[in-house]
């Protein structure tokens, strides 16, 4: 037989049923309950009271505190909230110095709570959370993982924003476009890919984050528009776990030098800031023309550059940037040789070593070194990079 379990309310009416009958005393009915005779004739005067409702658990909570919101204060800031639906309790606040002394006026957290038990306060909608996954994307070879991003907005000289969209390749990190946009939508995205798939081919996955027009937390596996219209070309989208750009990092840091060349200061307009960007940029094209007429295996490897016997992707030319780095100066010279038309073979005599060579007719390959240095490799490198390219 199991034990009978009863609740502290059942025995509260048992108590005062007893105690109704007449037959017991209250000593004895205290001693059959366990309880003290304070305990005891405070339940039968409650009972008295309030009846049966009497014996039900009461509030602890003092009647009165000292430091509790004057109820002037209280009608006014539900008064101010009708007022303006749109402000907080930060806004709010302040028009109460208009009304009472400092003293009195509740702190910024208290306003709040004023406001969240009157129901003036709409909550915000949670984002479902996703659950980090970690991913790790290190292609082994070219076209196999790209990534895009839109870098942060920033405002121009006409104070409208400027949204650049730049699609690069993981494993060279040759930026295949920074295009300014004036939204980041479907539409001027969609654009620029598929210039960018026409001229460079499709990769196998498009790695970005979750912002728009790429991915969308709350939807399924993070799609949008965007991410269907890959799937439909063959291109599987992947994506960095929310708020982790470090898993990107490739990009980013290329965001970096990007807004400090071209945002700093930005341009006027849409058009004067593509300006900017091409020319920031120009130096993949002028890369890409320059390793694909070139055989570097022909080069002795220095010990101090391993690379350089191997100048087969582009990233493996960047790891000549601490010798080679392709300025703005020459950059200049280039468009303003490929102006003329002609074969031009020069070397500047300037502050910044650089030097411009010619292939043919129709294209001028430029390479600008600059950051002169005076170390004996640094001027064996060039002369060997100068034999092979200008013989």
């Amino acid at each position: 037989m199991p034990w009978k379990e009863t609740t502290t309310m059942e025995q509260k009416v048992e108590f005062i049923c007893e105690w109704l009958s007449g037959n017991y005393t209250i000593t004895e009915l205290c001693n059959e309950f366990r309880i003290s005779r304070p305990t005891a004739y405070r339940l039968i005067n409650r009972y008295e009271k309030m009846g049966i409702e009497g014996l039900l658990e009461q509030s602890t909570r003092p009647s009165n505190h000292p430091n509790k919101t004057k109820k002037e204060i209280i009608d006014k800031i539900i008064s101010l909230k009708d007022k303006h639906k749109k402000w907080g309790a930060k806004k709010l606040r302040i028009l109460l110095f208009n009304d009472f002394i400092s003293e009195d006026i509740p702190s910024v957290v208290t306003v709040h709570n004023i406001l969240s038990k009157n129901g003036l306060v709409c909550p915000q909608r949670r984002l479902r959370r996703v659950k980090p996954l970690y991913p790790i994307f290190d292609p082994k070879e070219c076209n196999e993982v790209w990534s895009a991003d839109y870098k942060g907005k920033f405002r121009m000289g006409n104070k409208k924003y400027c949204h650049p969209l730049t699609i690069a390749d993981s494993k060279s990190r040759f930026v295949f476009t920074a295009k300014a946009h004036s939204r980041e939508d479907f539409k001027s995205a969609k654009a620029e890919f598929t210039r960018v798939f026409r001229k460079y081919g499709l990769p196998k996955q498009i790695h970005t984050d979750n912002g728009s027009p790429f991915g969308s937390v709350p939807s399924i596996q993070r799609f949008t528009r965007l991410s269907y219209w890959f799937i439909d070309l063959g291109i599987m989208p992947v994506y960095s776990d929310p708020a982790h750009p470090e898993q990107n990092g490739r990009h980013e840091r290329m965001h970096r030098d990007l807004k400090a060349e071209c945002a700093s200061p930005p341009a006027y307009d849409l058009r004067s800031q593509q300006r900017k960007l091409n020319k920031h940029f120009a130096v993949n094209e002028i890369i890409q023309y320059f390793l694909k007429d070139i055989d570097f295996e022909t080069i002795n490897p220095d010990t101090s550059i391993p690379a350089l016997g191997n100048l087969r992707y582009f990233r493996d030319f960047a790891k000549l940037s601490s010798f080679i780095h392709c300025g703005p100066i020459a950059v200049d010279v280039w468009k303003e040789s490929k102006k003329n038309n002609k074969t031009n073979e020069t070397i500047l005599n300037t502050d910044e070593y650089a030097f411009v060579i010619s292939k043919s007719i129709k294209d001028l390959v430029l390479i600008a070194l600059n950051k002169i240095t005076k170390d004996k490799k640094f001027l064996e490198i060039s002369e060997k990079i100068n034999k092979i390219v200008l013989k």
